[in-house]
Formats: C-alpha cells, structure tokens, sequence
C-alpha cells in the first residue's frame, strides 16, 4: 500500500498497473497464507497425538519466506525501471518461479495432504493455487518465447547493420 501511495508517475501507466497489480496479488496471497496457518493450528489442536512436527516446521517455514516475498518482488520492480527488456523478463521469470515455488505448489501440497489424512477441509484457496500454479506456468512460457524473440531480434540487427553488407543490392 505505501507504494501504490507515493507512486505518483503519470508518465508510466503500464508500471502503476504492475504496481496495483503486485498490490491485489498480495493481498489475496497473504490471505491464503494465513488461512493455512489457521488450519494448521485447527488441525493440530484436534489431532495432538498423530499429527507430524515435520509438517508444522514446513509449513511455518513457507508461511515466513511467503511474508518475505513480497519484498523482493518490490526490489525486482525496482531493478525492473533500471534495466533492459530482456534483463526484465529474466526477473519476471524468476519471480514467477519463486511464486511457484514459495507459494502455489507448497500450498497446495499442503491442502491436499491436511485434506486427505485428517478430514474433509477443502478451501476456495486450493483453487486459487491450482490457477496460479497453471498462469504462472503460462508466464514463464511466454518470457522464455519473449526472450528468444528478444535474442532473434538483436541478431537481425546486428547482422543488418554489417559494414560490409550496405549498399550491395542493385
């Protein structure tokens, strides 16, 4: 929210949209985040005797990097103004992967185990991980096929822009 805030740029509509989207993005992860928390506890609570430790660590460990995330991806925004157009699709990729990794994957592993060993819990956020694990797969592919268009294109330059090739066609 802070920088939605003091991002007053009227110049850059496409990256105050990013900004606003990086916002509602956010909040609907850090929603799921902790909703999974909520569950973990409820579960644990119930199931004292034959509920895994591991589990409880794995799960806080993801919760906190997922509290962390949110930092860098306003570091690669930041990295994002200052860089060049493939540089900027390698931090999307990235960023994209972190989220696959960090968040949808993680979580929904998480839902399916709690659903299958310890009652019927089902969540609206289990879709929610199911989508963004799909769009995010979606996003790197087309970064990955920007990227080699990117490198296509400033072959074709170079190789226009020869000494040795100007003024040859008569």
């Amino acid at each position: 929210m802070f920088t939605i805030g003091h991002h007053h740029n009227k110049e850059s509509l496409a990256r105050r949209a990013s900004i606003l989207s990086l916002a509602r993005n956010f909040t609907i992860d850090l929603l799921d985040t902790v909703e999974i928390l909520n569950v973990l506890f409820e579960i644990a609570k119930e199931h004292k005797t034959d509920f895994p430790l591991v589990l409880e660590d794995i799960v806080l460990a993801i919760v906190t990097l997922n509290l962390l995330r949110p930092s860098v991806s306003l570091i690669s925004l930041f990295m994002d103004h200052f860089s060049t157009r493939r540089r900027a699709l390698e931090i999307k990729i990235a960023k994209t992967i972190m989220e696959l990794l960090l968040l949808n994957i993680p979580l929904l592993t998480i839902r399916i185990y709690l659903s299958v060993h310890y009652g019927e819990f089902l969540s609206v956020f289990l879709v929610k991980n199911i989508m963004g694990s799909i769009v995010g797969m979606v996003e790197i592919y087309d970064c990955v096929y920007d990227i080699y268009e990117y490198k296509n294109e400033k072959v074709t330059e170079s190789e226009s822009s020869e000494p040795g090739k100007e003024g040859t066609d008569f």
